[in-house]
């Protein structure tokens, strides 16, 4: 394997280092074409390119077509100027550059004196003339600006299109353009930024990246580039502040407390209402270290939550307890007493066994977030800088429905340095090395060996914990010449992957009901009707080394017609364990271990491969952007197609590292403790863990067509379509099953259950139309619109990561339908307006008392909304009903000609019952794959703030918020299960119920500022 990677690895580099590009990940170009008024191009005019914050000047000329390109500009505001002898110079202001995007910015030149006319003209409201890209960015001031509900910058996300939130804004929610969670990539100033064994970073971390650190980001949704990837999905890349010449800072905090929000919808009166309390608070401060040399931005946010959940348990009677035996008593102490009895609770002996018992459980979480970037500027050539963020956090979240606690500790480290020479105007080579490094910890708090399970009283589970420690290291190398009418761009990556992962003993032990009127009759007596024993997993370490290369050329066949085509070649290596410690499990590839017997059938060998390597996964993209002169070039027509692998998330990759974790399943009658010598130290897992080694990535064909329109008053309105097709998708199934015409399983007597397995080999399609329109913040107001109506299509298979169990495992066809992920149509828009009273602005314009009230107001504004996420209609069926005798996923009949929903429809009445029936035995259920839909979604959050002007460098900001304002139910999905008649179409969760992120109930903020 080495020697054919190596092999390619040379062929590859000989393809593309000649050919001398740069990858815009984190950076921004402008170029365009410099014409006289009666339209003839000139050549040989001067472009000066000059940010002020930081006094970074460059200067090129056209070439011999008007042509001129400035790439590698750090994101920002500049102004550009063209000069040419003979002819009026024109000035450009204002020239917003936003990272990962080129800006075209033509020029018409007067022919006059140079000294006589400075033209000054008005940039904001520019085009894409450059790539099909499907996405969008998120500006500075919507990340300083717009209400985010906790400050998770990763909701911000949820403001491009091709972007759809199905929960509460955190990266677990977000989906783009029909892909899997897991199918995206992000990325912090072109650095690996994943979550590593997941795609999307730690869930139980709010800040991540805090957003007084974020200068901007973008989200490439769909038919990105060549110099872009990663993984089959969306494009994720987050640019970090910088300091420039002013020295800047502000120190600030936020406040939350349940005094001021409204009562979760599940939480209405009398029963009490949670106490609340969330501070965030922090500061920044940048500048010069060095005038237009040398500079640092350095930024620290603090989180902190006081949370009291309301629980509610059976627990047993003290009564009870006394007639446990001895060995189980350390159990019956580890529950409190009953608050209140239970006038349903069974009897044992004339003993009640359970009261309830309704308690406060603190819910804490604490976080710390640091960063710091030094830029230096050794002269106009060359540049460095280097980046560092920390997230540490601690977290408890109630375990069950007792006092008990998990506890969650991550900790996220990730740092970068660059460096970027400029050969000439023309040509440059940017360097960069980084790491991403993801501590993960958790454990349960109580205090007890083994989980109990036993009727009419609620589990208490075990001292069960998980460490997990993952690291990767990514350098990139690339490079740009631009020449004549091509502009062209390569490099090559390599991204070292190092996962550690352990967990402690995991036990759960059965009491099941005697009868329906003394059901804990086998808990009094020490009578266990299972017993379920995994051993402690030793840390394994998992390694891989993925390398990736492209070249692409942007080629201006005219002025206003621009092709971009590139090829983009990915190498995902397989995991292997660092001390050959796993045994893989493919029973299309292994006939036994001669470890444990070489006839053990699926089991390979200690240390043998855990899949089989792909080496040909090119990715052909190309895409055509044409502004007709007809049109004024205020129109741009966009076409493109282009192919894009990714492999599933590397969480499920591992699965070989768990097949000699030593397990037994006790199903007979037992007593507590079990004798130590039915719990194996050494060994096999009961049940293996099965994945294939032939193991093709995944990709994804995207086609996209689109119209940019520049409108009046600064806007730019987009209308496009985009479809996506995706093939070996994760899928997830079984093998061992029974075979029905034998009745036996095909690995007996080694294995007699059905074995999980993972393979990729599923499809999807996915079709969407999107109307967007954006106004760069100018005079006071910006304002962006995303609307999008879009279908997903599969089999079951998502995407990395997502996949649903089959009814008929023999039937995957059968499978497709709607995507879990299907919504239909979602919208958002964003709104910052600075009020024009005041000081600076258009209207009051005078000081004193006048400014001080109605000066410095702003209104920000967000609103989001959704149609309602799929149903999946299931019913409880046994192993003996089903025409196979595999005990699956199972589906009801739907009744020709019922509506499946009541005619009139509530969040307690979602669903018909009468719409579903019990499909007769030997047979499939006909309803297909989630056939519904639930509730929508939609909330405004809004801001007021108002700036006080305190002295000549000082401001201060005051600023309230409330969130889902109107106070709008947000529901989850209703229960869909048919053999639950009495529920069937109730829905008793809400989107979110957490304190933080989209989907709460109305909750108010309010900040102070201080800025100077």
């Amino acid at each position: 394997m080495k020697h054919k990677l190596s092999l390619l690895l040379v062929i590859l580099a000989a393809t593309l280092i000649p050919s001398i590009a740069i990858a815009q990940i984190d950076r921004a170009e402008v170029d365009g074409t410099v014409r006289d008024q009666s339209g003839a191009v000139i050549s040989g005019a001067s472009v000066v390119v000059v940010q002020d914050d930081t006094g970074l000047r460059r200067e090129t000329s056209t070439n011999g077509d008007g042509i001129y390109t400035v790439p590698s500009l750090p994101p920002g505001n500049y102004v550009i100027t063209f000069t040419k002898d003979g002819f009026e110079k024109a000035v450009f202001r204002d020239v917003l550059q936003i990272a990962g995007q080129t800006r075209t910015l033509n020029a018409n030149l007067a022919i006059g004196m140079q000294a006589q006319t400075v033209s000054v003209v008005d940039a904001n409201a520019a085009l894409d003339e450059t790539t099909a890209t499907f996405g969008g960015s998120v500006q500075p001031v919507q990340v300083s600006k717009v209400p985010v509900n906790g400050r998770n910058w990763s909701t911000l996300e949820t403001f491009v299109p091709g972007a759809v939130n199905l929960g509460t804004g955190g990266q677990s929610s977000i989906r783009f353009a029909g892909q899997g969670m897991d199918d995206a990539n992000y990325r912090l100033d072109g650095n690996d930024m994943t979550g590593i064994q997941n795609a999307a970073p730690k869930s139980a971390l709010r800040l991540q990246i805090s957003t007084e650190a974020i200068q901007e980001f973008s989200v490439a949704s769909a038919m990105y580039t060549a110099e872009n990837g990663g993984s089959a999905g969306g494009q994720v890349n987050v640019v970090s502040k910088s300091g420039t010449n002013d020295l800047h800072g502000s120190i600030f905090e936020f406040i939350r407390n349940s005094a001021f929000d409204a009562r979760p919808v599940l939480n209405r009166k009398p029963a009490p209402q949670a106490p609340f309390r969330l501070n965030q608070f922090g500061g920044t401060m940048g500048g010069p270290i060095r005038k237009n040399k040398t500079f640092f931005f350095a930024s620290y946010e603090g989180f902190r939550q006081s949370l009291g959940s309301v629980q509610v348990g059976f627990v047993p009677t003290a009564a009870f307890k006394s007639m446990v035996p001895a060995a189980l008593q350390p159990f019956m102490n580890a529950y409190p007493l009953p608050t209140s009895p239970d006038p349903k609770s069974p009897m044992h002996n004339g003993v009640p066994v359970d009261g309830l018992w309704t308690g406060s459980v603190s819910s804490p979480a604490t976080e710390d977030a640091g960063f710091i970037r030094v830029d230096h500027r050794l002269n106009d050539n060359n540049t460095i800088y280097v980046r560092y963020n920390i997230d540490n956090g601690n977290s408890a979240t109630p375990l069950g429905n007792l006092q008990y606690a998990t506890n969650v500790q991550p900790r996220l480290q990730n740092g970068v340095g660059e460096y970027l020479h400029l050969f000439s105007p023309t040509l440059s080579n940017e360097v960069r090395f980084g790491f991403n490094r993801n501590l993960y910890s958790s454990f349960q708090t109580t205090g007890l060996p083994v989980t109990l399970v036993a009727p009419s009283i609620s589990t208490i589970n075990d001292n069960y914990s998980k460490k997990q420690a993952s690291t990767s290291y990514d350098g990139r190398d690339d490079l740009t010449w631009s020449h004549q009418a091509h502009t062209v761009k390569a490099g090559i990556e390599f991204r070292r992957v190092e996962i550690n992962e352990g967990n402690s003993a995991d036990t759960t032990m059965t009491f099941a009901s005697f009868t329906s009127t003394d059901p804990a009759y086998y808990l009094a007596n020490n009578i266990y009707s299972s017993y379920l024993f995994s051993a402690a997993l030793p840390v394994k370490g998992l390694r891989k080394t993925d390398y990736y290369g492209y070249v692409q050329d942007e080629w201006k066949l005219r002025s206003n017609l621009t092709l971009n085509s590139g090829l983009r070649y990915s190498f995902y290596s397989p995991f292997s364990e660092v001390n050959n410690k796993a045994y893989p499990f493919d029973i299309y590839s292994c006939t036994g271990s001669a470890a444990y017997g070489p006839s053990n059938p699926g089991l390979c060998k200690r240390g043998a491969q855990f899949t089989f390597p792909n080496y040909l996964d090119f990715d052909p993209r190309i895409s055509l952007a044409w502004a007709p002169e007809m049109l004024k070039n205020r129109t741009v027509i966009r076409a493109g197609y282009g192919m894009f692998h990714g492999e599933d998330q590397l969480g499920d990759q591992d699965s070989p590292v768990v097949n000699d974790e030593p397990a037994i399943s006790l199903f007979a009658a037992g007593s507590y403790p079990v004798n130590p010598a039915l719990t194996p130290t050494s060994g096999l897992a009961a049940t293996p863990r099965s994945q294939a080694r032939n193991h093709p990535d995944s990709y994804v064909q995207n086609f996209s067509l689109s119209i940019q329109q520049q409108l009046p008053g600064s806007f730019v309105g987009t209308l496009s379509y985009v479809g996506a097709k995706g093939t070996h998708l994760f899928r997830r199934s079984y093998v061992n099953l029974i075979n029905p015409v034998t009745g036996g399983r095909p690995l007996a007597p080694y294995y007699n259950t059905q074995i999980d397995e993972k393979f990729m080999a599923g499809s999807s399609i996915f079709h969407a139309l999107q109307v967007n329109m954006t106004r760069n913040f100018n005079h006071g107001l910006f304002f962006a619109f995303n609307y999008m109506w879009s279908h997903a299509i599969d089999d079951g298979s998502v995407g990395a990561g997502e996949a649903d169990t089959p009814q008929n495992v023999a039937c995957f066809r059968c499978e497709r339908s709607n995507s879990d992920d299907d919504v239909r149509q979602t919208g958002n828009s964003s709104l910052v307006y600075q009020l024009p009273f005041g000081q600076g602005r258009k209207f009051l314009t005078g000081g004193g008392v006048v400014n001080q009230i109605f000066g410095g107001w702003e209104i920000s504004d967000l609103v989001i909304a959704r149609t309602g996420l799929p149903i999946n209609i299931t019913i409880n069926r046994t192993a003996a009903s089903l025409p196979d005798g595999n005990n699956t996923s199972q589906r009801p009949n739907l009744v020709p000609g019922a509506h499946i929903y009541p005619q009139h429809r509530t969040a307690q009445n979602w669903l018909n019952l009468a719409a579903f029936s019990t499909p007769a035995a030997g047979t499939w259920g006909t309803t297909p794959r989630n056939v519904a839909s639930g509730p929508s979604e939609w909330q405004n959050d809004i801001a007021l703030d108002k700036d006080f002007h305190l002295a000549e460098r000082f401001s201060l900001n005051m600023r309230a918020e409330a969130f889902n304002l109107f106070n709008r139910a947000q529901w989850g999905l209703p229960n869909s299960n048919f053999s639950s008649s009495s529920s069937f179409g109730t829905t008793t969760t809400v989107l979110n119920p957490g304190t933080t992120g989209t989907g709460t109930a109305r909750e108010l903020q309010f900040a102070a500022r201080l800025n100077f």
